[in-house]
Parts: C-alpha cells; sequence; structure tokens
C-alpha cells in the first residue's frame, strides 16, 4: 500500500500499461483523477475506489490542481518497482523528490509491467 502525494501525481500522464501479476486498488483521498481500466473510464473524487485487474491494461490522469492517491498492488510483486524508485521519507510532513518518470518506466519490464499505450489525454 502506498499513498501517492499531490507532487507525485498532479498533471501527470501515465501511460497505458498491463501489469501481468498484480491487481491494484485505488483510493482517492483528495482531487480529481480519471482512471481507464481497459475500455472502462472512471471519473473519481474524493472516497471513490476503483479496481484494476490484472492482465488488463490501465492508465490514469489527474484532473486537479491537489490530490492524494491510496494505491494497493496485490500480490505485491510491483511494490519492489516503486521501492526502487520511491525515497523513504523519515517523517509523515516530509516530502520526497520528485519522481524521474521516464526513468522508471525503463525499468518496469523487470517487474514483469509493459506499457503498452501512450499516456492519458485527460479525455
Amino acid at each position: 500500500m502506498d499513498e501517492v502525494p499531490s507532487d507525485r501525481l498532479t498533471k501527470r500522464r501515465f501511460s497505458m500499461h498491463v501489469d501481468a501479476h498484480d491487481d491494484e486498488i485505488w483510493a482517492v483521498l483528495e482531487g480529481e483523477i480519471t482512471f481507464f481500466v481497459g475500455e472502462q473510464r472512471y471519473d473519481l473524487g474524493p472516497g471513490d475506489v476503483a479496481f484494476g485487474p490484472r492482465g488488463v491494461p490501465r492508465r490514469h490522469v489527474v484532473r486537479s490542481p491537489e490530490s492524494r492517491l491510496l494505491v494497493t498492488s496485490v500480490p505485491t510483486g510491483v511494490a519492489e518497482w516503486f521501492t526502487r524508485n520511491g525515497t523513504p521519507v523519515a517523517f509523515a510532513g516530509e516530502l520526497p523528490p520528485s519522481l524521474d518518470l521516464d526513468a522508471a518506466v525503463g525499468l518496469v519490464g523487470a517487474y514483469d509491467l509493459h506499457v503498452v499505450g501512450p499516456p492519458a489525454t485527460g479525455e
């Protein structure tokens, strides 16, 4: 489980990808985020939850200036990718440095995660 704060999400557009081993559950804590799962689109706000089953293409786009997202991966094989690309913080209020998304995407194949399309456009 990982809480993703606004500076790691805001206005980022993530590529469509398929995770062969992990299901993901996304809970929006703050802001507005659109999730694309297969052919479905889910426009979510605070308190809303979406599910991305393994083997189904998925992506998301943040639609608000501030956002926070809780991500749960089951089983947690992809958690290793987040650990490798994330930065631990010592205190809850401490923000990690920005993620180098291009470098992180370059490592997804080692975790059986495959980019299969362009970033979301928000439409």
